[in-house]
């Protein structure tokens, strides 16, 4: 009788994986990338509230301050159609930004002087690809320089703020470690943390309105 038992259930077994029914595991193609929805909001009137402080090569405060960023919009640029951030924390040439599906993208601002060139040599509308997003640990993508790595996509992270779950991307400039990124989807950047020589700047959420 055992041997029958088990004689039947090595044929349904077979059968199934013929038929192409028995459950697999995920692939990296199909599994769920993290929570739905955007990873920097940007209505009109947003706002965030960043303590922030530079820190000398020993890890001493030398300055410390308050940013407050918000959003306006929507603009355009060319044919670009995106939204602004007065005080934002990063990419100083790029002026507005849109949330797409795999990612937000953004513009920069044409009206720039590329440097050396004068104020005749006016910058190409350039658009790009800031962040991706859905994201995978270990996706990377080229923006203006930068070579940016998602290390982590549910990394928590407290600040003044709360704790939240973050996606964390690392930016590299010539192999350099530049700036650390965390973003909460839906709530928008909440630590950056930025090298600009010998010195460390760390911006941390403090509050947020969201519209």
């Amino acid at each position: 009788m055992e041997i029958r038992q088990v004689t039947r259930r090595v044929a349904l077994v077979v059968s199934l994986l013929a038929l192409g029914t028995v459950p697999s595991c995920k692939t990296h193609s199909t599994e769920p990338k993290i929570d739905a929805g955007v990873i920097m909001p940007m209505a009109p009137g947003d706002t965030w509230n960043y303590g922030s402080a530079w820190f000398d090569s020993t890890g001493v405060v030398t300055y410390s301050f308050t940013v407050e960023m918000s959003t306006y919009g929507p603009d355009t640029v060319g044919s670009f159609i995106g939204y602004g951030f007065y005080n934002f924390l990063l990419w100083p040439l790029s002026i507005l930004f849109e949330n797409e599906p795999d990612g937000v993208y953004s513009t920069n601002d044409p009206s720039a002087e590329l440097i050396g060139t004068g104020p005749s040599s006016p910058q190409p509308i350039e658009i790009d690809k800031a962040l991706s997003y859905p994201t995978y640990p270990g996706d990377t993508l080229t923006y203006r320089g930068y070579l940016i790595r998602t290390q982590s996509i549910n990394e928590m992270m407290t600040v003044p703020a709360g704790s939240f779950k973050c996606i964390h991307y690392d930016a590299y400039s010539a192999d350099v470690l530049s700036y650390q990124l965390w973003l909460s989807p839906n709530v928008g950047m909440v630590r950056v943390w930025r090298k600009l020589g010998p010195q460390v700047r760390v911006d941390s959420l403090q509050t947020y309105q969201l519209h």
